[in-house]
């Protein structure tokens, strides 16, 4: 197989290139662009003209090539990954782009809370302040569950044995679910209210007034201060 190298190309070999070979070396690569031999063909028949041909290659920015160019190139770039994930049990699958971004199902997971009207674990015990206590000896229990908004909002089950006194809620709003066992509460200046199992109501802000625990009762409460 015969190639013929122009003068052109062969000044650029040579290092003394002159202003017509570099004419001629512009319309070569040209056409080099166009129909290249097969570099194996190049390399066999003229050593030197392959080095060349190789240079020209290495030079020649990526989307030049016939499998690429400048969107393609970008889209590799840009392209996220993605990861498969199977959360659930039956089989079904989700994918899930790699991203920092949280799952939004785990995040709405930990706002939905379930109060165990029945805890397993110790509560708090305590009883009423000394300036508070009307008549009796009640003793108080505490399961907190859950705690909201830095600690303002309070959530969870409390449990008093047969007593009476002073329910002062200031600047605290509470909500109360009775559970079992039988309360009566007189707002200050009001009549006496009777609540048992099944029954609920709110003491809001500013509330004043007499607690009276007749069987010991067992709620669930959410303070929000």
């Amino acid at each position: 197989m015969g190639i013929t190298i122009s003068n052109g190309l062969n000044d650029l070999l040579s290092g003394s290139p002159s202003a017509s070979g570099d004419h001629r070396l512009r319309h070569e690569l040209s056409n080099t662009r166009r129909a290249r031999p097969p570099f194996a063909a190049l390399e066999r028949c003229h050593p030197q003209c392959a080095r060349a041909d190789n240079r020209i290659r290495a030079t020649r920015p990526r989307w030049h090539s016939r499998d690429a160019s400048p969107t393609s190139a970008h889209r590799e770039r840009a392209t996220p990954t993605s990861t498969c994930q199977t959360p659930l049990g039956n089989g079904s699958s989700t994918v899930a782009a790699a991203t920092n971004f949280s799952s939004p199902k785990r995040n709405n997971m930990s706002l939905l809370k379930a109060i165990d009207t029945n805890p397993p674990f110790a509560p708090r015990e305590s009883g009423p302040l000394p300036e508070r206590l009307i008549s009796g000896n009640p003793a108080f229990k505490t399961w907190a569950q859950d705690v909201a908004r830095g600690e303002s909002i309070h959530t969870g089950v409390w449990e008093a044995t047969p007593g009476e006194l002073r329910s002062i809620k200031g600047e605290t709003f509470e909500f109360c679910h009775i559970l079992s066992g039988i309360v009566e509460l007189t707002p200050e200046g009001g009549e006496p209210v009777i609540y048992k199992a099944g029954d609920s109501f709110v003491m809001k802000p500013g509330y004043v007034g007499v607690w009276k625990t007749i069987e010991t009762v067992r709620k669930i409460y959410v303070t929000v201060m």
